[in-house]
């Protein structure tokens, strides 16, 4: 898609943007590729990702979740700034017993925990909230998320520099 955005309207006008990303399985795999496309699409191309870098007055950025170059994704920041609670524990202990009773299964319609297990852990808590939702972004607007936790800081630089 990313060919594509940068080919609209306006986009020409643009002088700083970063990409964000799930890190998942391969930090190095994930970042390649989105240089590759960068570099494809003839884009300024960071050297690290939360790193930024600019060519030609144009400015870009990668952050890969969960950030400081892990693998994971969105969901193990967002359970990071739970750590030591009581909802983290419990939803640890939920989701380890269901993985114990309940293994995987690429069977339709078959009960199992994903080999995502963050995702799973994230939305047992989400389960636990006042005003459950089954979303991270409509958790962070409903204020579930806590932005001042230090696993969130290189974030917000990252969303400051751009």
């Amino acid at each position: 898609e990313f060919p594509a955005l940068i080919k609209t309207p306006g986009f020409i006008d643009v002088t700083s943007y970063g990409i964000m990303q799930d890190a998942d399985d391969n930090v190095k795999s994930t970042f390649d590729r989105i240089l590759y496309t960068l570099k494809k699409t003839e884009q300024p191309a960071p050297k690290t990702p939360g790193e930024f870098c600019t060519e030609n007055g144009v400015k870009v950025g990668i952050y890969l979740f969960p950030g400081k170059n892990r693998q994971g994704m969105l969901e193990d920041m967002f359970l990071e700034t739970l750590e030591e609670t009581p909802v983290k524990e419990m939803a640890d202990a939920y989701i380890g017993n269901l993985q114990e009773r309940c293994p995987h299964t690429s069977e339709k319609g078959r009960f199992g925990i994903s080999p995502r297990v963050a995702k799973s852990k994230v939305l047992s808590v989400l389960a636990a909230t006042t005003d459950p939702c089954n979303k991270l972004g409509i958790a962070a607007k409903q204020g579930y998320w806590d932005f001042s936790h230090p696993a969130m800081s290189d974030l917000i630089n990252f969303l400051k520099a751009i």
